[in-house]
């Protein structure tokens, strides 16, 4: 274990035999899949012919790499297909990937405002007019653990208070009636 595996084969042609193996460190690489704050399970990650799939933590660990540079895809129904390269020198790596779904409503992202940022006590999420009626609002730590969640009819203007949470960086997640998701990132101070 943690070496590559070699194969071959040797030609023994007489009583004594000397064998001199060169054997490279077997590195792991440890895939993170999100969807901006949440775990996503079954994403396929392929690196060249092989594959693998997420599991419910979002992860996958793929251990059996020499040193290198590794191209690798990350696909599932729903989501924009990622790709990227991860380079193993001398360790294990954790690499984290962040998918986007498909189908985010643009008109969405475009009508919500969010200030003040970096925020201390009241979060202000100004909606303008939009076909769905009400919007679930989830605040989720960098973590991605849920912090914060509340139901809101749409209005001109929406207050938040965050007053409760603890400084550092947040993902605000509105999602509408229609399912479609947008996402935003505040500081509370």
């Amino acid at each position: 274990p943690g070496y590559a595996t070699k194969t071959g084969s040797v030609e023994i042609t007489a009583e004594t035999a000397v064998v001199y193996l060169s054997l490279s460190k077997a590195y792991a690489i440890k895939f993170m899949v999100y969807d901006g704050a949440l775990p996503v399970e079954n994403a396929t990650i392929s690196i060249g012919d092989s594959t693998q799939t997420t599991s419910n933590l979002g992860e996958v660990n793929w251990a059996g790499f020499a040193a290198g540079t590794y191209d690798y895809t990350v696909s599932i129904d729903g989501f924009n297909e990622a790709t990227g390269q991860v380079s193993i020198e001398n360790s294990d790596v954790i690499e984290n990937v962040n998918l986007v779904r498909t189908g985010i409503n643009d008109v969405l992202a475009q009508q919500i405002s969010l200030y003040p940022n970096p925020a201390s006590d009241v979060l202000q999420i100004q909606f303008a007019e939009t076909e769905a009626n009400t919007v679930q609002l989830s605040i989720f730590d960098l973590s991605g653990s849920l912090v914060k969640e509340h139901r809101f009819r749409i209005g001109m203007d929406t207050q938040m208070n965050i007053s409760n949470l603890k400084k550092g960086l947040y993902l605000l997640r509105v999602r509408a009636e229609d399912g479609s998701v947008f996402a935003l990132k505040f500081s509370k101070q």
